[in-house]
């Protein structure tokens, strides 16, 4: 990689000649509200701002776009995707246009990741002061960004990920094989601990995510899970 790595600097150099040429000739589409450099982490860094737009006069929650900018993880910004983001808000969406710090130095994979997670995290409670819908949220990325939105995605859904990655769990999977008490018990301490999600696996009961949505204010999502047995306290044999 150190050998690399000047010749791929060279290459994004040129790139970014390009980006800038490009966006200069771009016309941006009015209409729209679009409230630029907002810091999801509070340190100065440049690579930790987002931006949000959404159409003007909007009076009702709109689904909302994460877009998380390409550029061989190692150059980018997010102004090199604004225009596609806003022709996406003109469609109807709220966009969110996220940076992250970039590879090279000391800066490396999981830092980048943890950047994503802090970013999701801000937009998760703050989007509320915005007329976005919490319920019908879309994360896209071009290029490595869209790596990212792979790879951000997988680790938001695997416990063993998060620990990897270090980053903060934003969901709690819970299995529905609970009696009512142990439910309710379970349900508590999630939103006593700041949980967003609930994602609900349902093997032998599928009528159960139902239950537990109606046990609690957080929204949960149901997902089918073969297991193979149940245990008295509601633990199915693939551990969930």
């Amino acid at each position: 990689m150190y050998i690399f790595e000047p010749i791929l600097r060279k290459n994004w150099e040129n790139t970014e000649k390009m980006d800038a040429k490009r966006i200069a000739s771009q016309t941006e589409p009015e209409g729209l509200t679009k409230i630029l450099d907002i810091p999801y982490i509070d340190d100065g860094e440049k690579a930790h701002l987002l931006d949000i737009y959404y159409p003007e006069g909007t009076t009702e929650k709109l689904p909302v776009i994460i877009d998380i900018h390409g550029g061989g993880w190692m150059y980018g910004y997010k102004e090199i995707n604004k225009n596609f983001c806003l022709k996406l808000s003109e469609k109807g969406f709220l966009v969110a246009s996220i940076n992250y710090r970039l590879a090279g130095g000391n800066i490396r994979f999981d830092d980048q990741i943890r950047d994503i997670f802090a970013a999701l995290k801000w937009l998760s409670e703050n989007l509320k002061n915005y007329p976005a819908d919490l319920d019908n949220v879309f994360l896209a990325g071009d290029s490595a960004g869209g790596h990212f939105s792979c790879v951000t995605t997988a680790v938001n859904l695997n416990e063993d990920m998060q620990k990897d990655f270090g980053v903060e769990y934003n969901a709690w999977i819970l299995s529905a094989h609970r009696s009512g008490e142990l439910l309710k018990e379970t349900i508590n301490q999630i939103e006593n601990e700041g949980y967003e999600v609930i994602i609900a696996g349902a093997g032998l009961a599928a009528h159960l995510p139902g239950v537990i949505a109606s046990m609690t204010v957080l929204p949960v999502i149901g997902v089918p899970l073969e297991c193979l047995s149940i245990d008295s306290k509601g633990r199915t044999s693939n551990g969930l």
